[in-house]
């Protein structure tokens, strides 16, 4: 089966050397994909993103080089500075071995945080990770992005607002954006950001053509044992933005 990993990431923070080999080393057989979203900075074989849509944009577009056949994993680059990476290639090894290409399944980081804001659905996926299995679970995953991109200013309720400046500022100094403390402008992308990861979850959701699953589901105690080793990575990032803004600068694109 053809495996393709594509991955989004913007300049140089975490090299196409270490990402390729981190990959190799679990995968031998796959086939690596690597965007640059930093404008002009594509080198050594990685693609060139427009950053018109960060992430989004860039999953869209590296995915258009990607086979069509096989499995396609896609992610960014927070993979390899907020997460515990070599945690979570051995839950990607599990996930990818307990899905076929006749499930059009869809396997990500699933969240619940309740069902109180109509634009947050419940679940919703994380979007820094995505396994898909299939052509059918590819193009959709495609479509569902390019819906999304159609409409690069979205308005949304004052609820929503609301919880998206309070989700940034944190309620306690080792919750929220490790960032909050950025320029309006940096803060509006941010947010529109978060409205993009719950806007593709919804149209996902949406769709009778795929299967979405939880990558929790096929190691459920590896993957509590992820979490709270993300959290308190994150926590750590938090921190650090809080004491010293400048050094902070993890989540570039």
């Amino acid at each position: 089966m053809i495996l393709t990993v594509c991955v989004v990431k913007y300049g140089d923070v975490v090299s196409s050397e270490r990402i390729c080999a981190l990959f190799a080393r679990y995968f031998p057989e796959a086939q690596v994909l690597i965007l640059n979203n930093k404008p002009g900075a594509a080198r050594n074989g990685e693609i060139q993103g427009s950053n018109a849509g960060h992430e989004f944009s860039g999953y869209l577009e590296v995915m258009a080089e990607a086979s069509l056949d096989g499995q396609v994993v896609v992610l960014n680059d927070t993979f390899f500075k907020n997460h515990f990476t070599w945690g979570w290639l051995g839950l990607l090894k599990k996930v990818l071995g307990n899905s076929t290409v006749e499930d059009a399944s869809i396997y990500g980081d699933v969240r619940y945080d309740g069902t109180t804001l109509l634009e947050r659905p419940n679940p919703f996926f994380a979007s820094w990770i995505f396994c898909l299995s299939g052509e059918t679970a590819i193009k959709e995953f495609g479509r569902c992005l390019s819906v999304l991109l159609a409409d690069p200013q979205p308005s949304w309720s004052p609820a929503y607002e609301r919880f998206l400046s309070d989700w940034l500022q944190g309620t306690t100094w080792y919750k929220g954006w490790h960032r909050a403390n950025a320029n309006e402008e940096l803060l509006m992308v941010k947010k529109r950001n978060i409205y993009w990861e719950h806007r593709l979850s919804a149209l996902l959701l949406g769709s009778s053509e795929v299967t979405l699953m939880s990558m929790g589901e096929v190691s459920p105690r590896l993957y509590r044992c992820l979490r709270w080793s993300d959290r308190f990575i994150t926590a750590i990032y938090r921190v650090v933005g809080l004491i010293w803004p400048r050094r902070a600068n993890f989540d570039t694109d």
